[in-house]
């Protein structure tokens, strides 16, 4: 009885050491990668004392005393109390559980606050131990978190953004990625770009960026056409170290600059990039050949180039096709219209400002092939050999000669036999066509409707790129600057 009325055993408290009271704050920290919002168990946390193996600490509590007066530690967490710590036999002395919504990336606290001294004494007044001192000893803290893991929730590379909205060789093209953020733990390393000829499968640049900022691209010089741009984001979840890569390819288009006339681009220095990109793409017929360790140049192309003539073309007396600058501009600012002709009595339609580029280019080289025809039907075994030419006619020093023998005139160009310019072109285009009118007239009509080939055409601006054709102002030729037959016009 003595037993069940009597404790067997309470507290006594030493006051002299009540200051022995102690609280520490314990720093940990979670990384970044770590995503707290996908945490399916609360997080276990931790700690030990100095040499303790067995996840033990020096912080008092009241585990083994049983009795009153007995004052267990406080434990807090980013400054919540951790009550659940405190369980029927007094506090959890090397562990606990957290609620996740407490915690933090980044660095967190653990704080614990001890008691001062206590001991026990028997019912017999004999004092035995432990002794508990408001001392803390701890050395590591630890946090077990789990998280769930999931691919779909990495970083993804949704598209790129390219400009200008034109894209040219020799100039710088910005690519942006567009990318949808992740779940935290996901860590993006850096994007691979890389560009491909759809056309030859060569490869025109390969890089490495880290992380996601722009690239700055300058094509070389004739590095234009259909490109493949592929970009490869390489990602790595910090957890697990695992690797994924989020891809995207697309297609794009890089142009050449081309200029306006007068002034146009010359990436070799020498010949306008129309001249030199529309002959190696064939984008003219009529035009073609190469200017690659080429001499004499008239060995090499079928149709020569002069950046200082007036006017559009030229066929020699040696037979030789000429261009000029102005050729790769437009074929007359204003259509030239002739009222009526014997073939086209409603009359006819030549050039114009939609006829530019390669079509410009185009009508120009079938106008002078047709010069050049002609100029080969009356040598040895030509059509026109032997062939009577009624309106030649030399006046001074002045030759009137449209080559067109009389026949010819009466059966296909239905113009006068006796008059070189049938249609007054001289008034139309320039006083030098009085003296071969007529065939000027044919060689119109031969080059009219020519056209270049569309996909053919590189240049900016042209007829893939678009933009604005500039119409040149037109200056009619120096004196005596056309030997041969050339395509001019006054202004």
């Amino acid at each position: 009885s003595t037993y069940d009325t009597i404790p067997p055993y309470w507290l006594q408290s030493c006051e002299n050491l009540v200051n022995y009271e102690a609280t520490v704050t314990i720093p940990f920290t979670i990384p970044a990668g770590v995503n707290l919002s996908r945490v399916y168990d609360y997080p276990y946390l931790s700690f030990d004392g100095p040499g303790d193996s067995r996840g033990g600490t020096n912080v008092p509590d009241c585990s083994n005393v049983f009795g009153y007066h007995c004052e267990d530690p406080i434990y807090s967490v980013n400054g919540v109390e951790m009550t659940d710590w405190i369980g029927p036999y007094g506090a959890t002395s090397s562990f606990g559980r957290v609620n996740p919504a407490i915690l933090a990336i980044g660095v967190n606290t653990l704080t614990i606050k001890s008691k001062p001294l206590w001991r026990y004494v028997d019912y017999q007044g004999y004092s035995d131990g432990p002794f508990y001192t408001g001392r803390v000893d701890i050395d590591d803290v630890y946090m077990i978190i789990q998280t769930s893991y999931s691919q779909s929730e990495m970083p993804e590379l949704r598209d790129l953004t390219i400009s200008p909205d034109i894209l040219l060789a020799t100039h710088d093209i910005t690519i942006s990625p567009v990318v949808k953020p992740g779940s935290p733990e996901w860590k993006i390393v850096g994007i691979s770009y890389y560009v491909f000829d759809i056309k030859t499968g060569d490869m025109d640049l390969h890089r490495v960026l880290p992380d996601t900022g722009d690239l700055t691209y300058r094509p070389a010089p004739g590095n234009y056409g259909r490109k493949w741009l592929k970009a490869k984001m390489h990602v790595v979840d910090q957890l697990t170290g695992h690797r994924e890569i989020s891809e995207i390819t697309v297609p794009i288009s890089i142009y050449f600059e081309k200029g306006q006339y007068p002034n146009w681009v010359k990436d070799d220095g020498v010949f306008p990039n129309w001249y030199v990109y529309w002959m190696e793409d064939g984008a003219v017929p009529g035009l073609s050949g190469t200017l690659e360790n080429c001499a004499p140049i008239e060995t090499c192309v079928s149709v020569l180039y002069d950046d200082n003539m007036p006017g559009y073309g030229i066929t020699t007396p040696t037979g030789l096709i000429g261009v000029f600058s102005l050729a790769g501009a437009v074929h007359y600012n204003t259509p030239l219209v002739l009222p009526t002709t014997v073939l086209e009595p409603a009359g006819e339609s030549f050039g114009g400002p939609d006829i530019n580029g390669i079509d410009s280019v185009a009508e120009i080289i079938a106008h002078e092939n047709y010069h050049k025809w002609v100029d080969e039907q009356w040598k040895t075994g030509g059509s026109f050999e032997g062939s009577t030419d009624t309106d030649y006619n030399v006046v001074g020093n002045k030759t009137y000669n449209d080559k067109l023998p009389d026949d010819y005139e009466t059966a296909t160009s239905k113009t006068h036999t006796t008059i070189t310019d049938t249609y007054l072109l001289e008034g139309y285009k320039h006083p030098t066509y009085r003296y071969y009118g007529d065939k000027d007239y044919m060689a119109m009509r031969a080059g009219n409707g020519g056209r270049g080939i569309p996909e053919n055409d590189w240049a900016y601006p042209g007829k893939q790129a678009g933009g604005v054709v500039e119409i040149p102002g037109i200056k009619p030729p120096a004196a005596g600057a056309c030997e041969g037959m050339c395509d001019i016009v006054s202004e």
